[in-house]
C-alpha cells in the first residue's frame, strides 16, 4: 500500500458515465460530511480539488512534471493534499469512465487494467459503480443538456426556461445505445475484482416519491461509517417528462427500437436526471 494512502477507508471513488447519477450520489456523501472533491479529472481547471489543476500548480516550479510519466506519483501526492484539507473526512471523488485511463501505467501498453483501477485495488478504496441502464434516456439527457446548456439544477430557477423537443438521428442513436452498453460492460469487468466495490443502478437510486432508495442510503452510509443521511436529493429532475414529450420524431425512434433488445427503454417511466 502507498505510504500516503493509509487504509483507504476515507477514499470513495464514484465511477460512472455522464448523466448516470454520480453527481447526486457524491453530493449525498458531502451532505453527510465528506469533502467534495468534485469530478477530479474534469478539464475545467478553475475549480478546486481537480487533479490536473494540481498538476498545473506543481508544474509551475518544475515543468518536467507535465509529462504523464510523472502523473502516477503526482496522483499519490494529490490524494495526500486532499487528505490534509479533509482533516479526517472522507474524500468523495467523482471519476467518469474516461478518467480511468488518463494516468498511464508505465508498463501497460494494452490498457487492460488502468492505473486508477490498480490504485483503487491497492488501497482498498470504497468504489461505487453507478450504471444507468436506460441508454436512450442517457442519450436524450445528454443531448438536451447540450441544447439548453444546463447540466444540473439545484433550484427551480436553474432549470431550462425553454426546452425544445429533440430530433434524433435514428442510426446514431442506436449506435450510441450499443456503445454505452459496451462501455458499462468493459468498465464493469475492470472493476469486478475490487475489494471495496458496490454496484448501483441509477433506476434503483430513487423511490417513487423521488427520495433516495434504501439501497442508495445503505451504500452511502457504509462509505460514511454508518452516518445517518438525508434522503432528499440535492439535484432537481432535469428531464422528468415522458420520452415522447422530449423527442420530436418519437414515432420513428419507436419504430427503430421496436424489434431490438432495447425496446423496453421506450416504456420505462421517467426518472430524475
Amino acid at each position: 500500500m502507498d505510504a500516503t494512502a493509509g487504509a483507504g477507508k476515507d477514499l470513495v471513488f464514484i465511477v460512472g458515465r455522464q448523466r448516470s447519477g454520480t453527481t447526486v450520489f457524491r453530493r449525498l456523501l458531502v451532505q453527510a460530511g465528506a469533502l467534495d472533491c468534485d469530478e477530479i479529472f474534469h478539464g475545467n481547471l478553475g475549480r478546486p480539488n481537480r487533479f490536473f489543476a494540481y498538476v498545473a500548480a506543481r508544474a509551475e516550479t518544475d515543468r518536467a512534471l507535465i509529462h504523464p510519466q510523472n502523473h502516477m506519483q503526482l496522483f499519490r501526492d494529490f490524494i495526500a493534499k486532499l487528505r490534509r484539507e479533509a482533516d479526517g473526512a472522507v474524500l468523495a471523488m467523482d471519476v467518469k469512465y474516461f478518467g480511468l485511463n488518463l494516468i498511464p501505467a508505465r508498463e501497460d501498453v494494452e490498457g487492460k487494467r488502468p492505473f486508477m483501477v490498480q490504485y483503487m485495488a491497492k488501497n482498498r478504496a470504497h468504489v461505487v459503480h453507478i450504471v444507468r441502464r436506460n441508454k436512450l434516456r442517457v442519450h436524450v439527457s445528454e443531448e438536451m443538456s447540450k441544447t439548453t446548456g444546463r447540466w444540473s439544477a439545484g433550484q427551480t430557477r436553474h432549470l431550462p426556461q425553454h426546452k425544445p423537443r429533440l430530433t434524433l438521428d435514428i442510426g446514431a442513436t442506436l449506435r450510441m445505445v450499443g456503445k454505452l452498453e459496451a462501455l458499462d460492460q468493459r468498465v464493469g469487468r475492470q472493476l469486478a475484482s475490487l475489494p471495496g466495490l458496490a454496484r448501483l443502478d441509477y433506476e434503483a437510486m430513487f423511490r417513487s416519491d423521488g427520495l433516495f432508495s434504501d439501497r442508495t442510503v445503505e451504500i452511502a452510509s457504509a462509505f460514511m461509517g454508518g452516518a445517518e443521511l438525508v434522503r432528499t436529493p440535492s439535484n432537481l429532475r432535469m428531464n422528468p417528462e415522458p420520452l415522447d414529450a422530449l423527442i420530436e420524431n418519437f414515432s420513428a425512434v419507436r419504430a427503430a427500437f421496436e424489434n431490438t433488445p432495447h425496446r423496453w427503454m421506450l416504456e420505462e417511466e421517467a426518472a430524475a436526471d
